[in-house]
């Protein structure tokens, strides 16, 4: 996560000029300066990637040379006041902590809850579609179940409803690293927010055979939290 010191547009124009980035709404990004804390996401192809981009990022908050070919990264560091990796504690925001461990509290064990786990959006439908089924997989293994998707490119939205036991779901509240709070596809995990008019009774294992949509299209590599609409829920029942 990249938080943006000074205005937006200055950094916009920055990551621009590194090879192989891509913002979504570049328009909307540049008009954005009333924003006084500014944050933006970036999506690394793989750690090594990511190793990489902290390292230099230490090297700069440190006095030290970047070295030859990294003067665009040099020109985005000057834009931000901190870079760090995205983590359980931003995926499960406070006051969803604190509803999802007040649900809990008086339930069995043996009892489950229905949650929204939205993903880290990727243009992408073939990446998309890999993507919300390795989530669904470690739902099944959190012994959980699929309710309900929703992917809704224009405004870069996608998420699920996921029934899962007590157990799963005291580990969200709790931020554990090593549960679906700690997974890199999980941008946020909400309790339910819309009541369904269809309830879906389908298991894990037949969500999992849903063939992945057809798309050549090339991942985005950055987001903005600005952008991603969380006011709007839309659910279709599979």
């Amino acid at each position: 996560m990249f938080e943006v010191r000074g205005a937006i547009a200055n950094f916009a124009t920055a990551i621009r000029r590194v090879p192989g980035l891509e913002l979504i709404d570049e328009e909307e990004l540049e008009g954005d300066d009333k924003d006084k804390s500014p944050e933006a996401y970036l999506l690394v192809p793989d750690t090594v990637a990511l190793h990489n981009i902290l390292s230099l990022w230490k090297r700069w908050t440190t006095g030290q040379e970047l070295g030859t070919g990294f003067a665009p990264w040099r020109d985005v560091f000057a834009t931000l006041r901190e870079i760090r990796v995205w983590g359980p504690s931003d995926r499960v925001q406070e006051g969803d902590r604190e509803i999802l461990a007040e649900e809990i509290e008086l339930m069995g064990e043996d009892q489950s809850l229905v949650i929204e786990i939205e993903l880290v959006f990727r243009a992408s439908e073939v990446l998309a579609a890999e993507t919300e089924r390795a989530v669904i997989g470690e739902i099944a293994a959190a012994g959980g179940a699929l309710v309900s998707r929703c992917r809704i490119p224009d405004i870069a939205y996608h998420a699920i409803l996921a029934r899962l036991p007590v157990t799963a779901i005291r580990h969200i509240a709790e931020r554990s690293p090593t549960g679906i709070s700690g997974l890199d596809a999980v941008m946020h995990i909400r309790p339910q927010s819309v009541a369904l008019s269809v309830e879906v009774d389908d298991t894990v294992e037949q969500a999992g055979l849903i063939p992945p949509p057809p798309g050549n299209g090339e991942p985005i590599l950055a987001i903005l939290d600005e952008f991603l609409f969380q006011s709007i829920r839309c659910f279709v029942a599979d």
